[in-house]
């Protein structure tokens, strides 16, 4: 079960960034021990439009240690709830994950760079999703990651 909700993280860290949380192309050892020690860095602070709650919760689905981690499919169920009844009103919540230029555009090159920087030590920034942007191609929807 807790290598299911990890298997979740990287899928829902991937959704939020075009990225996956450690670099793959780092040899089968160094990749092995980044993914048993290194924290990735936040969702959030890869991609400014990624809901800082979304992101707190694959952060938490990505804990080391699986007693970190939520202790069932129920307790992320309720967080995904939770996000979704708090922020879903905001026009926000309902923008694209990714602009003209953003991380699902970047280069291999700009991403596999992205991947590989250690993870920043500043503190997480507030949430930089005031706004919609005025073009909406798709939306995200918590709905659809509580039906897994």
């Amino acid at each position: 079960m807790a290598t299911d909700l990890y298997g979740l993280g990287v899928l829902l860290y991937q959704g939020l960034t075009d990225m996956h949380p450690f670099n793959p192309e780092l040899p089968d050892e160094q990749l092995v021990a980044a993914i048993a020690t290194v924290p990735p860095e936040p969702p959030h602070l890869l991609n400014p439009l990624a809901p800082l709650s979304l992101s707190h919760i694959a952060m938490k689905l990505l804990e080391k240690k699986p007693e970190a981690r939520y202790p069932d499919t129920e307790a992320l169920l309720q967080a995904l709830g939770k996000a979704s009844d708090k922020e879903r009103k905001s026009p926000a919540w309902k923008v694209p994950l990714t602009q003209p230029g953003g991380p699902a555009e970047a280069t291999l090159e700009e991403k596999k760079e992205r991947i590989a920087r250690p993870p920043e030590s500043a503190q997480p920034r507030a949430d930089a999703r005031e706004e919609a942007p005025p073009q909406v191609r798709y939306t995200w929807s918590v709905k659809w990651l509580a039906g897994l």
